[in-house]
């Protein structure tokens, strides 16, 4: 008798648990999934102003070095990393054409 009333108990008690982990857990995934969403968006957001900006000195960087009519050597560097990193972050063709014809300008001491 005592061995079924253990077992009862046992089982009513199992159902409260699985009864209230369930919806619990699954609270917990769908935190967690708007969290990453979340988290998703804003590095995108990131990465869209971080793109501009390598435009932006892109673009800028390319102005002076047509001014000097040549590119020194560390403006070459820096350029071609910033042409590399802009597309690696999803940028467009935009520069590719500016970088071709830096590529083709004389390197200053």
């Amino acid at each position: 008798m005592f061995s079924e009333e253990v077992r009862l108990m046992t089982n009513i008690i199992s159902g409260i648990i699985i009864g209230v982990s369930g919806p619990l857990i699954l609270s917990l995934v769908i935190l967690i999934a708007k969290n990453i969403k979340r988290d998703r968006g804003a590095h995108n957001r990131l990465t869209e102003g971080l793109v501009a900006l390598q435009k932006d000195r892109f673009v800028e960087m390319y102005y002076k070095v047509r001014e000097q009519k040549g590119v020194r050597l560390y403006q070459r560097d820096i350029l071609e990393d910033l042409h590399k990193s802009y597309h690696d972050l999803g940028g467009n063709s935009y520069i590719d054409k500016i970088m071709d014809e830096i590529s083709h300008m004389p390197t200053l001491d």
